[in-house]
């Protein structure tokens, strides 16, 4: 079984919770992007593609990005959170 495949299987045995929403880190990649729009038209997974900047957004065929520049100014607030949900396992440093 392939990664892919056995990633799929996980999510379609959670579908009766509903679907859940995958973040993808590498969202400026091309294959990423293809993955993303695969899942989201099988109805496996509402993906959710993160990039540094609005710039680096070219593709257009999915709709939920997040881009790092619009969450600038709460980086504060958003490793606060991280630290927090973390529970000690990591430090702000890294």
């Amino acid at each position: 079984m392939t990664f892919q495949k056995y990633i799929e299987n996980k999510l379609k045995d959670k579908s009766s919770q509903g679907i859940k929403r995958v973040l993808f880190l590498d969202g400026d990649d091309q294959r990423a992007q293809k993955a993303a729009v695969q899942h989201e038209m099988d109805g496996i997974l509402e993906p959710v593609l993160l990039f540094e900047k609005k710039s680096d957004y070219t593709n257009g065929k999915s709709a939920h990005c997040i881009f790092m520049e619009d969450w600038k100014d709460k980086e504060d607030v958003l490793i606060a959170k991280y630290i927090e949900r973390r529970k000690g396992k990591e430090n702000e440093e890294q």
